[in-house]
């Protein structure tokens, strides 16, 4: 009977996805022995979990990306799939064409039809939005169980369903405040005796890195002793370093790309700042938070998010000359070794959260 196989819709594979960062995140916590995960996706791209998920016991199956803006190929497609594999339960991550799986699996028999809402919004680009919002229509039909991050999340895709909220957990002992990582990446990185603002996420536009170098170039004006950390790598890197040239802010805006250290460049930081355009409830956040940092986000995003005491929400319409002085506010002392009982104490830890789901999974109707 064990393991349960469990068969995942994320879409995509590719490590700079935040929804397969959660998944991957629930995947190595859960119980291999009773649960493991399988996987339907397109093409695998470069960057991606493939010789991960390999290695933790999980299959990937594969369907050629040329179908992905058919829907009736890819019904086709997914069809001939599960009449081929025996799957119980499918977890769906929205929104995306791969909802057409619910349908399908309604029409096989296939009884647990999960669906998991993992943002507050139907895409960046109002054509995306445009398609995603009729890609999820009858969602709540064609899926029984209902996950969500967030509350709001819960509310883009379910309206009045009953919502199971999953929160984006993390391995809160990973990003624990660790002042002798601290002292060596601050000298790693030359930022010894420096007040550093630090970001984490995708140089995309959802991030709007565009409202962060503005904000930081306007409080270096007089702060000189300030300087910019920025993790990530993305499709507007190129044009956001651009813009730190222009501005001359090279010598102290320091970029770095994605990498499996990244607990480490929060110890590095003095202060968390994410101007998101928008958000589910990002994981950054709260890795931040665990890591002891006062945090100021966009009013954007979730105030679920807001774990800690030492968090503030800014206007990102505002002129950065009226956010610098928030700044100046969270400057207080922190006791940063506190924050990640926290955020364990709030359901953010990633152990307790993956016990969640396994419970989930096990108390459905899979044999």
């Amino acid at each position: 009977m064990f393991p349960l196989r469990v068969l995942q819709l994320p879409n995509t594979l590719n490590k700079k996805s935040g929804v397969m960062s959660v998944v991957m995140n629930f995947y190595k916590n859960i119980d291999r022995e009773k649960i493991q995960f399988d996987f339907l996706c397109f093409d695998v791209e470069e960057e991606n979990y493939a010789q991960e998920i390999t290695e933790l016991g999980g299959k990937i199956y594969y369907i050629d990306s040329k179908y992905q803006k058919n829907p009736f190929k890819m019904k086709k497609e997914i069809m001939n799939f599960l009449k081929k594999h025996n799957y119980s339960i499918i977890h769906y991550h929205a929104t995306s064409i791969w909802k057409v799986a619910l349908k399908v699996s309604i029409e096989l028999g296939i009884k647990n039809r999960i669906a998991h809402s993992h943002a507050t919004t139907y895409s960046e680009s109002r054509i995306g939005a445009f398609r995603n919002k009729i890609l999820s229509r009858n969602l709540v039909k064609e899926a029984n169980y209902y996950l969500a991050c967030s509350t709001e999340a819960g509310e883009l895709l379910f309206k009045q369903r009953k919502v199971k909220l999953l929160h984006n957990a993390i391995d809160v002992e990973r990003f624990s405040y660790d002042s002798a990582k601290r002292k060596e990446y601050r000298k790693l990185l030359g930022l010894e005796g420096q007040y550093v603002i630090g970001h984490v996420g995708r140089f995309s536009e959802q991030k709007n890195h565009d409202y962060l170098i503005d904000l930081f170039s306007e409080y270096h004006k007089n702060n000189g002793d300030s300087k910019l950390l920025l993790v990530g790598n993305g499709p507007l890197q190129k044009e956001i370093e651009g813009k730190i040239r222009s501005l001359n802010l090279n010598s102290v805006v320091k970029v770095v790309g994605f990498n499996s250290e990244v607990e480490n460049y929060y110890q590095a930081m003095d202060l968390f700042v994410m101007p998101s355009l928008y958000e589910g409830l990002p994981v950054a956040g709260i890795e931040a938070q665990a890591s002891g940092l006062p945090c100021l986000f966009s009013q954007t995003i979730s105030k679920e998010v807001s774990l800690c005491e030492d968090v503030a929400f800014f206007d990102i319409t505002k002129e950065v000359s009226k956010n610098t002085v928030l700044i100046d506010r969270m400057k207080k002392r922190v006791i940063r070794e506190k924050m990640s009982d926290i955020v364990r104490e709030k359901n953010y830890d990633i152990k307790s959260e993956a016990k969640e789901l396994q419970d989930l999974y096990l108390s459905m109707d899979y044999e």
